[in-house]
């Protein structure tokens, strides 16, 4: 991962979804010692001159990402603790070629959340034990630091799951 400046990391920075896209696609590469390649027609509107463009070009083609909207990625949107899970079992996936085995549901905050299968598929990983005191906060913008963490927790069992 690279930092946001020179020197600089910004740890409790929020992650943005451009900048989700490149930690993704370059973990990708990584994991799988390949390089993934765009679509032909980026299928979003909203990234044209972004510097993660081509990323998030190959994000959807590799079907990890469906946008914001079908025609939207809204690449300045920070990424929640919910969407986080959700790409990071997408990557997973696309390391690992199987979907992982959810853990029993030990959050009192995911219930009825469209993230919350893959919040328990990231706990039967290991690679989240939530906020504490039994909450996970599917809503709460993800900082650097956590993407750093669950990145290389999942990277870590899909590799070893390959």
């Amino acid at each position: 991962m690279a930092g946001t400046g020179e020197a600089t990391y910004a740890p409790q920075g929020v992650l943005t979804r451009e900048q989700m896209a490149v930690i993704l696609m370059s973990a990708y590469e990584v994991a799988t010692g390949g390089h993934a390649s765009a679509p032909a027609a980026h299928p979003f509107v909203d990234v044209d001159g972004s510097y993660a463009a081509t990323r998030i070009a190959q994000l959807a083609g590799l079907g990890i990402t469906a946008g914001c909207t079908p025609t939207l990625f809204c690449p300045h949107a920070p990424v929640t603790r919910g969407e986080m899970a959700v790409f990071m079992i997408r990557l997973y996936e696309a390391v690992a070629g199987e979907s992982p085995v959810p853990a029993a549901p030990t959050f009192t905050d995911i219930s009825g959340h469209f993230a919350e299968a893959e919040v328990n598929q990231l706990v039967g990983l290991g690679v989240t034990a939530g906020n504490g005191e039994a909450t996970y906060g599917p809503d709460v913008a993800t900082t650097r630091e956590q993407m750093a963490v669950f990145v290389a927790a999942a990277l870590a069992t899909a590799t070893a799951a390959e």
